[in-house]
């Protein structure tokens, strides 16, 4: 306790220092006496450096001397200070707030209630409710204002004159402007609390300017008051909220990942370079060849729709300047609108700037540097035009020789011994120290099972099966730490798409028993296309009965374990059984291999859906940010067509889910004849099934007319995209076109719709998004 009232009297000190410094400095800078307030600062940082030394208080003052010092200019070590002193002014209110309660973790800071106030509120910008977002800022602010402490303070300050200024715009009816001084308040007091902890050299996380924040979850209440006016937190009931919701392409999301800023960031210096016209400008004695001024750039992204206003624009030229995207030139630090002069870097300087940034790496998830070292990796890679990272196709799997050399035959043999040790082992979810570890089986069970099954004829025979079965890489431990053991240990058989993975990785000509073991092992999990197998996996279901239900939540499974735009939800065991058919399958050669028996069976209802399900569906998620993604579009889209030519779209499928899986391919595909088909057909699907209503409860029906919407607003928007464009720009990285100026501003857009999101390389693996609930069923109770 004796501690907290120390570091308490310790800040009351560094702040009353600090304040009576900037009363002493300001006016005599002002007066034109810039050397005296230098001066007045000076003295005073030491003094505040002395008050407890060590502190990052204290560390933070004296970075700011020696940085003042290094300027050599009485006016710029003022300005130095002066932010180093408004930092800690800031901070320090903040942290009043945030300790102002004798039960620690009952309390939550201000920058949390506007980092959750922030998520809360541009949401509802977001999906057009400007009034509401306005009304949850404004909430937020009145309310922080009423806190003893935050009033007395910089930061109850700033609060107050946001929501002055903000109250006019509500009064005239313009929310979005009104919001958004609110908004930029609070990012200027977050951007304070991020530029103060870094000091302390906590994690960096950096602004999103994208209109987007990563809020901590909490629902506890400031200074433990509880607070009518605030939206609840995450953490809040949600008993009323439909969680079905939001799984539709048409979804309009903010960038969020790194990967999209980061691409967003790239995009804006190739359109401000495409855009602004340099040239020499003059300042005094300085002569700058190729430059511009800050206010170009801005105009530049204000008038393209990229930033919704100047302040906003600035925000984003700023990561460009602490990217070296954008050089200052004379005396300008950072980004200022104006006529402060900048020029683009040079190739040699954006590497050097990707140098230092990898040299502090790892960088934090969601960080300015992960953002800005990705940025300049896509720019320097456009530069170079080395895109084999993006437009590497998968390899045709090699098959084994026909003359098999006695190696090979081993590898066979292994894959055999493989096949018959996974049929008797016992294979489930099995648990240790608390983790489960699903489909495994136990090292020593599966020598005992092995024996017991006359597989092997003894223990020692089984525990050397089993090692070679290891060696050639057809088992593995769930955690990979151990080679195959006679003990209580926990192992796998490897599954087809890591068996696939490694034969990618394999050299057969050096390691052939391993080769042969490997492509015999993935083509007994792959066999051949079946209608069957692959309508039971793509609808999750045993036989036929489950591939036409007529049923609304038929509709929200299928549509989650399908993962339209990459859902959290999505069925990846559903994917990764039926991604390596697909790679078994040449485009241009399938067909003419099939018998007219299965040709007929291809062509018939069901087959039309498989070759839907595997050739358009499966790949898009199997092979994200690839060529594969649309490596099978022209099978799926003939199949499509095919449908609809033989009245299979009209009368072959109950469900209306079908319907549209017939159609998807037409959506997908980039030719402006088969857009117009799929939306025409569509939009007359919708015309009917949207105001169906027998036998369906009113949340059903409410749900439908959602369902129908989103569609069409899904299927308009593609059909939008290919008039514009010819093509979708968002494929251009994974099959090595070239993007146009016009197609990097479409997609540097902070509202792109999101399935122009879905295909990002570097996030194939983890680039879930995650979109608001709609709570649909408030519309249907009481």
């Amino acid at each position: 306790m004796s501690s907290n009232n120390n570091n308490n009297n310790n800040n009351k000190q560094v702040k009353s220092i600090v304040r009576k410094a900037v009363q002493l400095g300001a006016p005599m800078y002002n007066s034109g006496d810039i050397a005296g307030c230098y001066n007045a600062y000076v003295i005073a940082a030491k003094e505040a450096a002395n008050v407890n030394p060590g502190s990052p208080t204290s560390e933070a003052l004296l970075l700011a001397l020696q940085e003042a010092e290094a300027k050599k200019a009485p006016k710029k070590g003022a300005w130095v200070l002066r932010k180093c002193f408004d930092l800690i002014m800031a901070a320090q209110d903040d942290s009043s707030v945030s300790n102002s309660s004798d039960e620690e973790g009952q309390v939550e800071s201000l920058s949390d209630l506007l980092a959750r106030t922030i998520a809360k509120g541009s949401a509802l910008f977001n999906q057009g409710d400007t009034k509401g977002c306005y009304e949850v800022y404004f909430d937020t602010a009145k309310y922080a204002c009423m806190q003893e402490k935050i009033a007395q303070s910089t930061v109850g300050q700033w609060l107050e004159a946001a929501t002055d200024e903000a109250m006019p715009m509500a009064e005239s009816k313009d929310y979005a402007q009104g919001a958004w001084i609110l908004r930029r308040c609070f990012d200027d007091i977050l951007k304070a609390r991020s530029n103060w902890s870094s000091t302390k050299k906590t994690s960096d996380s950096s602004m999103h300017f994208f209109h987007n924040m990563s809020p901590r979850k909490s629902s506890i209440t400031l200074i433990g008051i509880e607070n009518p006016m605030m939206p609840p937190s995450d953490n809040d009931d949600r008993s009323t909220v439909d969680t079905d919701g939001g799984y539709w392409q048409d979804e309009k999301i903010p960038n969020t990942s790194d990967w999209e800023i980061g691409t967003c960031i790239a995009d804006f210096n190739h359109i401000l370079r495409g855009t602004i016209q340099t040239s020499t400008h003059k300042r005094f004695l300085v002569t700058a060849p190729d430059s511009f001024v800050g206010s170009d750039a801005v105009h530049v992204l204000t008038s393209l729709g990229l930033a919704p206003d100047r302040d906003m624009a600035v925000m984003k030229c700023q990561m460009l300047v602490a990217g070296s995207f954008m050089i200052p030139i004379g005396d300008s630090a950072g980004f200022q609108d104006g006529t402060h002069l900048y020029r683009f870097s040079t190739l040699d300087e954006m590497k050097a700037q990707l140098e230092k940034f990898q040299k502090k790496a790892p960088h934090k998830e969601g960080s300015q540097q992960a953002q800005l070292t990705l940025a300049l990796q896509i720019t320097l890679r456009e530069a170079s035009a080395t895109t084999t990272a993006t437009t590497t196709t998968t390899s045709p799997l090699q098959p084994l020789s026909s003359s098999t050399t006695e190696e090979q035959q081993k590898g066979v043999d292994l894959a055999k011994m493989a096949q018959k040790a996974e049929q008797v082992i016992s294979i489930k979810d099995r648990t240790h120290l608390l983790k489960t570890y699903p489909n495994c089986f136990v090292g020593k069970d599966a020598v005992a099972t092995l024996v017991q099954q006359h597989v092997c004829r003894s223990k020692e025979e089984a525990i050397e099966a089993m090692k070679e079965l290891h060696a050639v890489g057809l088992i593995h431990h769930v955690l990979y730490h151990h080679g195959f053991e006679n003990k209580q240990l926990f192992y796998r058989f490897t599954a087809p798409g890591d068996l696939r993975k490694a034969l990618d990785a394999i050299r057969p000509a050096t390691e052939v028993t391993r080769h042969a073991a490997l492509v015999t092992r993935y083509q007994q999990h792959v066999g051949a296309l079946n209608v069957t197998s692959i309508l039971n996996s793509f609808f999750g279901c045993t036989d036929k009965e489950g591939w036409d239900v007529v049923d609304l939540q038929n509709w929200r499974n299928n549509m989650k374990r399908w993962g339209f735009g990459r859902r959290e939800d999505q069925d990846d065991v559903m994917v990764e059984r039926l991604a390596p058919l697909a790679l078994t399958t040449s485009p241009e050669e399938w067909w003419d291999g099939l018998t007219p028996e299965e040709q007929e069976e291809w062509t018939s209802p069901w087959g039309i859906l498989a070759q839907v399900a595997i050739f358009d569906q499966v790949p898009r998620s199997a092979f994200r940010g690839t060529p594969d993604a649309f490596k099978w579009d022209d099978l799926a889209i003939k199949a499509s067509k095919l449908a609809i030519e033989r009245g299979y779209f009209d009368t072959a499928y109950k469900s209306t889910l079908n319907q549209f899986l017939v159609l998807l391919p037409l959506e997908h595909s980039e030719s402006w004849e088969d857009q117009k088909l799929g939306v025409s057909l569509l939009l007359k699907l919708l015309s009917t099934v949207a105001i169906q209503d027998e036998g369906l409860s009113d949340y059903e029906i409410v749900k439908r007319l959602e369902f129908s919407k989103r569609l069409a607003t899904a299927f308009l928007e593609h059909a939008q995209v290919i008039a514009k464009f010819k093509h979708y720009p968002h494929r251009n990285g994974p099959l090595g076109r070239t993007t146009t100026l016009e197609e990097r501003v479409w997609l540097a857009s902070d509202l792109v719709p999101r399935w122009a999101k879905s295909q990002n390389p570097e996030d194939a693996s983890k680039n879930v998004i995650q979109l608001p609930v709609i709570p649909l069923k408030k519309l249907t109770r009481g």
